[in-house]
């Protein structure tokens, strides 16, 4: 039953991103393999309101089935009556299993129709990384926080970071390898 499982997973989770990808890269060494994802969710009205902390670490929790860190102020701004170490809001990272769990449920939202087109940026990092960003204005759209929090009106967003291993010493121009990818999501999704 173990094996079979390992086996649907493979196919579920590599092999389609591989069939998206060979319309652009002639080998699979050039593909993506995904490292981690990072869901944050920051929040002004924190100063004011400090219950907003625990309404956004239980959103978190019911999001990626796991505990949330808080993002600290790292300095003091006075325009903002932001003191230093104030918490501005939260953070989870997501590898392995729930990694998993949580691109099953980003992919039956894009489904869904929810355009991301405009609300993604890509950024090289060092170590062969690729970091791509996509902005939600508004986090509800997952079925579980719709059915939770139904009561509320507020809109939170989120920034939901994708963090790849890419190998960019084989291609000489390195954008254009990074829009071939960029390209290989947007299909995959």
């Amino acid at each position: 039953m173990n094996r079979f499982l390992k086996i649907k997973e493979y196919n579920d989770n590599v092999l389609k991103y591989d069939f998206s990808l060979r319309y652009f890269c002639p080998n699979n060494y050039y593909s993506l393999r995904i490292k981690k994802i990072n869901i944050q969710i920051l929040l002004s009205e924190i100063l004011i309101n400090e219950n907003l902390f625990f309404f956004i670490i239980s959103i978190l929790k019911i999001i990626s089935y796991q505990h949330s860190l808080p993002i600290f102020s790292k300095k003091a701004i006075a325009n903002f009556s932001l003191k230093k170490h104030m918490i501005i809001g939260a953070i989870v990272c997501l590898r392995k299993l729930s990694l998993l769990c949580f691109i099953s449920k980003f992919q039956n939202l894009l489904n869904q129709n929810l355009d991301l087109s405009k609300n993604y940026t890509y950024k090289e990092a060092e170590n062969n990384l690729l970091n791509i960003t996509i902005g939600l204005k508004n986090i509800s759209v997952f079925p579980e926080i719709e059915s939770q929090f139904s009561k509320i009106s507020r809109k939170i967003g989120a920034d939901i970071m994708f963090t790849f291993f890419i190998n960019l010493r084989l291609k000489k121009n390195k954008f254009i390898y990074i829009k071939q990818h960029l390209n290989a999501i947007q299909l995959l999704i």
